[in-house]
């Protein structure tokens, strides 16, 4: 599945506190690069207060690194502080309407809040030629975010639209062809429903709900064989 931007920093973190002990951490350059490194890692091992406190700084000091201010603006939607990550990512979007993860935060943060057509505005946005060029596998994930915000809205023609997008673009995404299945399993799609849980099933063959659902899928399509048999008997 494709890694938002605070997941791809990832690597940037580990070896950075792999050559770089904490106990200095404070007497570090304080360029944006390295107070990121500082906020992100902090924030991840739950000292909230420190990881604040140094974006916080960041904000003040370097407001023009967006990819520093959508750190922050993650972190401050994780802890529910839901308006001021808003501002934030509107105030990045104003700087550069077309910053992919900013996009992709806001529709987030849009469908934590219930307002799923707002959020899926923001993803068009993300998915247009004129946002920030992205990989592929990131691409496939914002189509997958898209897939989830339709399917919330009990849009699942448009849904199962989306998510065939994205497993066209990643065919890993477990997630998606499960999700695929479960549409053409409310629709009836026997067929359909079954082979894209069976696909979801190979990538993760362990997944006890999937499992289950393949069953409720079986049991519910001999009823309607048996329904019929009845009905012409």
């Amino acid at each position: 599945m494709a890694q938002s931007t605070w997941n791809k920093f990832w690597f940037r973190v580990d070896t950075y506190v792999k050559y770089f002990p904490f106990s200095r951490a404070l007497s570090i350059k304080r360029d944006s690069i390295n107070l990121d490194t500082l906020a992100v890692f902090y924030f991840n091992q739950g000292r909230t207060t420190e990881a604040l406190k140094i974006f916080s700084e960041l904000e003040r000091s370097f407001p023009n690194d967006l990819d520093a201010m959508c750190h922050y603006a993650q972190a401050l939607t994780r802890l529910e502080q839901y308006s001021k990550a808003e501002a934030l990512l509107l105030k990045i979007l104003h700087t550069d309407g077309g910053h992919v993860e900013a996009l992709r935060q806001l529709a987030t943060l849009c469908g934590i809040l219930g307002r799923h057509q707002e959020a899926l505005q923001h993803i068009s946005k993300a998915l247009s030629p004129g946002a920030q060029t992205v990989d592929k596998l990131t691409r496939a994930a914002i189509y997958y975010e898209e897939g989830n915000h339709w399917k919330d809205l009990k849009q699942y023609q448009q849904a199962a639209k989306s998510y065939k997008a994205a497993v066209s673009l990643d065919p890993s995404l477990p997630q998606a062809w499960l999700n695929l299945g479960a549409i053409y399993h409310l629709l009836d799609e026997f067929d359909s429903a079954k082979f894209h849980y069976h696909q979801a099933l190979k990538l993760n063959p362990n997944n006890e709900i999937l499992k289950e659902n393949i069953k409720k899928l079986e049991r519910r399509q001999q009823q309607l064989i048996n329904n019929k048999k009845n009905k012409t008997s």
